[in-house]
């Protein structure tokens, strides 16, 4: 383990007052956020933020997907919903396997209803699952819990690979 890129999180409702963390004598630096792979970890906010900033993303993803279609002349449904799953559901899917805990698909979930909607040129009060029977699709929370179930059975699996990862993965639930 590197101690100089290792960096330390606390996840406390106020900025953390703990003593310093340390690794064989060395101390870790403790940071209030700290960006991982794209997804922001904060202190004191939690997953919110970082699943806040994710919505927020997929949403200018979806729109962009919208125009290009529009400049392309793609108007079939069945169509743009390929590409969403190509495109945009790899993005609203990332990381799913730490956000899923914390209640974060109804968040996320609400942009691929609304591209639905969209599609269908419905009211944005009409019913979600109409409009994912209409399109003959799931929740994607289903395939979010798809992932987290694969990298558990993965983690829980292979234990000298994944030791540090199981370690943690464990004391987060």
């Amino acid at each position: 383990m590197n101690v100089k890129k290792t960096k330390v999180v606390v996840f406390e409702a106020r900025k953390s007052v703990c003593q310093a963390f340390q690794y064989e004598g060395e101390v870790i630096e403790q940071l209030n956020s700290f960006k991982y792979l794209g997804v922001e970890l904060h202190g004191t906010k939690g997953m919110q933020a970082a699943i806040q900033r994710l919505a927020m993303l997929r949403k200018k993803a979806v729109f962009a997907l919208r125009r290009r279609c529009a400049e392309l002349r793609i108007f079939d449904p069945a169509l743009q919903c390929q590409l969403f799953d190509a495109l945009v559901k790899p993005m609203l899917s990332y990381g799913c396997e730490i956000w899923l805990n914390h209640m974060a698909h109804e968040q996320l979930e609400v942009v691929h209803r609304a591209f639905l909607k969209l599609l269908l040129g419905v009211n944005t009060t009409t019913s979600s699952y109409i409009v994912l029977v209409e399109f003959g699709r799931f929740p994607l929370e289903i395939f979010w819990w798809q992932q987290t179930m694969r990298f558990l059975s993965r983690v829980s699996s292979e234990v000298d690979s994944y030791r540090m990862l199981r370690l943690t993965y464990d004391v987060q639930l």
